[in-house]
């Protein structure tokens, strides 16, 4: 993958995947190379290969305890610096009318029936069951894995992330996009990036903003994300985008 990335021939065949194929030369930057973590012996993988981790509802204290010296011991073997680490977060601002158990049902209900999920989070100490989605979902919540309260709240828990090693947080709004549409999950976004930001926009700022975020995330046709770094937010000043 790396060889085709950069113009080249894929490598030597396998014995399971055999390719032969070629990628055109592209105007653009090259793509990172990022594989997805969700245990230890997948992060040293990563660690051995990858550009970027990447992770999905994995607690900020199991990333720090043991995806990162897994990822590291991999990098070390390979002889290589360690991927950056990205994860991927639900979210949703506490508001008027939500009720957080259904907003993480509406989420996660297919990666609380996922065996190898639930293993990643009972190995990160959650006490969740596979037959048992429903309060698999509370159990998020109550833990912190979904997060759900207001404003400073999800600030504080976004940059305690940052603390744990996480270079990249992806905010993942689907839950409020199912229950409630894509306005009100871009909403979250919106404000919540707001308050990570060092330097406020004007009211008439957000409007603007808001509109122009609505409007390329509905062309995009995909569940309302964005994507936060620690670098991002003391650069970003007033900068609010998806």
């Amino acid at each position: 993958m790396r060889s085709l990335l950069h113009g080249g021939p894929p490598g030597p065949a396998g014995p399971l995947f055999p390719l032969g194929a070629a990628l055109p030369p592209a105007a653009a930057p090259t793509p990172e190379i990022a594989a997805g973590v969700l245990r230890p012996g997948m992060a040293r993988a990563a660690g051995r290969t990858a550009d970027t981790a990447v992770s999905w509802m994995t607690p900020p204290e199991y990333v720090q305890d043991v995806l990162l010296p897994a990822l590291g011991e991999g990098a070390r073997a390979a002889g290589r610096p360690r991927p950056r680490m990205v994860t991927v977060l639900h979210a949703a601002l506490a508001r008027r009318g939500r009720s957080p158990l259904i907003l993480a049902q509406r989420a996660a209900a297919a990666h609380l029936r996922a065996p190898h999920y639930v293993a990643m989070l009972r190995l990160a100490g959650l006490d969740i069951d596979v037959s048992d989605p429903v309060s698999g979902a509370r159990e998020l919540v109550e833990e912190g894995v979904f997060l759900y309260g207001g404003l400073e709240e999800l600030a504080a828990r976004i940059r305690h992330c940052f603390a744990s090693g996480i270079d990249e947080v992806v905010l993942n709004t689907s839950g409020v996009t199912q229950v409630q549409g894509f306005g009100k999950a871009v909403a979250d976004l919106r404000d919540i990036l707001a308050e990570l930001s060092p330097n406020r926009a004007t009211p008439g700022q957000f409007r603007r903003r808001r509109a122009a975020m609505a409007r390329a995330a509905l062309g995009a046709r995909t569940p309302a994300t964005t994507t936060v770094s620690e670098r991002a937010i003391s650069a970003q000043g007033s900068r609010i985008g998806l």
